[in-house]
């Protein structure tokens, strides 16, 4: 508790994602569910609020920046000090639903992010981006669509799977527990929302040892 009092008082509204998110409902629009995970590290600009737009179920990582004006134009007041001037250019900010920001990325004034899509760690991010889709790079372009990136991670999950259960049993002599597996309960986990591969987590572990026993003796 003293923590968290000190770490508030040090750090104000960036304290945590909830006091971050209070801040920013001052002006901005902001949906349900929304988590930031490194408040200290992320830059949201605050300057004109009410230009924010954000959906519910989005996930900001850090160290991320979202900006809603653009200064750059006091270059040209300078070069071009007896003709009209330049004024900043302030534009909103939309972020739409179930969208994932990835670590590093930025937003530039103007954008629109269709629900659904993933922002790759490190784009640069400008203009509508498309709904049900991937970008990263800078600037950040569409690498693929939504599905495109489910079906790959679906075929990459029992080998990455597979990678960790080994790198634990070379580390430590003995079988993982399934909290190592955070991320991948799905293979055995079964819910409402998915369908497995496994029917238990000791089935999953059986398999795993299948394969390796299987490498071994080639």
């Amino acid at each position: 508790m003293l923590k968290k009092l000190v770490k508030k008082i040090m750090m104000g509204h960036k304290a945590d994602c909830e006091s971050y998110l209070a801040f920013l409902k001052q002006g901005a629009t902001v949906g349900d569910n929304v988590r930031i995970f490194t408040p200290s590290q992320t830059h949201i600009d605050d300057q004109a609020l009410h230009l924010l737009h954000i959906g519910s179920n989005v996930v900001i990582t850090g160290p991320v920046t979202i900006l809603t004006h653009d200064y750059s134009s006091f270059v040209c007041m300078r070069r071009y000090a007896e003709r009209e001037r330049a004024v900043a250019a302030m534009r909103s900010v939309t972020i739409g639903d179930n969208v994932f920001v990835g670590w590093g990325a930025t937003i530039l004034p103007g954008t629109t992010i269709g629900e659904n899509t993933i922002i790759g760690a490190g784009a640069v991010v400008s203009g509508n981006i498309e709904v049900d889709s991937v970008y990263a790079g800078n600037p950040a372009r569409k690498i693929m669509t939504l599905e495109d990136f489910y079906q790959r991670r679906i075929a990459r999950q029992k080998g990455e799977a597979r990678n960790i259960y080994k790198s634990y049993l070379d580390s430590f002599g003995k079988e993982p527990t399934a909290e190592c597996f955070y991320g991948y309960e799905s293979l055995w986990a079964r819910s409402r929302y998915s369908h497995c591969r496994y029917d238990s987590y000791s089935d999953f572990c059986d398999s795993i040892k299948e394969q390796i026993m299987e490498e071994k003796n080639k």
